[in-house]
């Protein structure tokens, strides 16, 4: 700010002296002929009084109008002094305007300034305010940070307290198992030794009660095998003859039950005979009503079962007599040879198709 006023204050001064140049160059170059050299002179000092910087112009116009002071006249005397005192007072104008426009610029330049000051200090105390709200929230970050990182390393003390006092108590741990290991070990030691020695001594013992009791048990025995094998022979002759004398008994009763059975079954073949071949002509009978039946299904043509019938019938009563004799010849080889054999006669009849049904 301060290189700002003084470039004002050089630009302000810089003008003034240009505007006192335009001034005197204006109204100070004017005709001198009709004044007299002492009054020229009193005016061009009192010209240069007011403009000194300009001193080396009023010269060249002195050197110049040299010729010319002596045929100035009164009257322009009076014109020049009257000019003068105008000249003043406009310059007093000029004055006084000159200084109330640097007045107002100088309060322009103070207001801008001020201005310029309060911006830049409103301007800095929001920074300010920035980096302080900025400091304060990392000042409560590093707090909070700080605060967990107090109470991480309170749980690592306490942790490490905790771990000190596991290690001591596993530590006298390990060392009373070791003692009380080993006194184990000692007292078990001891009771094995003295269980070892019971265990010989029973065992001792064990083994020479069983060699006296193996020899009283094979004394014992020998005695008994041999007053048990004369009982049980006794006992077996006894059995035996029991057993003798009743099943000899029971075979004599089953002869008998089979000589009469065989009676009997003679008896029932001979009475057999007869019936026989009743049944044989009452089933001949009813194959044939079959076979009638079956071949006029199969056969429709009258002719045609008129002749199969007959060929069947005489094939039937050949067959018939055949197996009569046959009969006949088997029942009295098998009644002649045994006895105890029971004989069932069969029958056979012929169909149309060459097939035969025994009976």
């Amino acid at each position: 700010m301060s290189v700002n006023f003084n470039l004002s204050r050089s630009f302000i001064a810089s003008q003034l002296t240009n505007e006192n140049d335009d001034v005197l160059q204006r109204n100070i170059i004017l005709p001198t002929d009709n004044l007299p050299s002492n009054q020229t002179r009193q005016l061009v000092t009192d010209f240069i009084d007011l403009n000194s910087p300009r001193t080396h112009h009023i010269d060249i116009i002195k050197s110049n109008n040299e010729n010319q002071e002596k045929q100035i006249l009164s009257e322009e005397v009076h014109h020049r002094l009257h000019c003068s005192e105008l000249i003043t007072e406009k310059m007093d104008h000029w004055y006084l305007v000159m200084k109330k426009n640097l007045i107002n610029e100088f309060d322009k330049l103070r207001l801008q300034f001020y201005e310029e000051a309060q911006r830049n200090i409103l301007y800095e105390k929001e920074i300010q305010i920035k980096e302080y709200i900025h400091l304060n929230q990392d000042i409560k970050n590093m707090r909070e940070i700080l605060i967990h990182y107090e109470y991480i390393i309170d749980q690592k003390n306490q942790i490490e307290k905790n771990l000190d006092k596991s290690l001591d108590l596993f530590q006298n741990k390990t060392i009373l198992y070791y003692h009380y290991y080993q006194w184990r070990i000692f007292y078990i030691e001891k009771r094995q030794q003295k269980y070892l020695l019971l265990l010989a001594k029973h065992f001792y013992e064990e083994k020479i009660k069983r060699k006296v009791f193996i020899n009283w048990k094979y004394m014992i025995e020998r005695e008994w095998k041999k007053h048990f094998e004369l009982i049980c022979k006794k006992k077996s002759k006894i059995i035996l003859n029991e057993l003798y004398h009743k099943y000899e008994m029971k075979y004599k009763q089953l002869e008998l039950q089979l000589l009469n059975a065989n009676e009997e079954i003679n008896r029932l073949k001979f009475d057999k005979k007869p019936h026989d071949k009743y049944l044989k002509k009452a089933f001949m009978r009813g194959v044939c009503a079959l076979n009638m039946e079956a071949m006029s299904v199969l056969f429709k043509d009258e002719h045609e079962l008129n002749i199969i019938i007959n060929e069947k019938q005489q094939r039937e009563y050949c067959k018939h007599k055949n197996n009569d004799n046959s009969d006949e010849g088997v029942t009295l080889t098998g009644s002649s040879i045994t006895g105890d054999k029971e004989y069932l006669p069969s029958t056979m009849c012929s169909t149309g198709d060459g097939r035969s049904i025994h009976i």
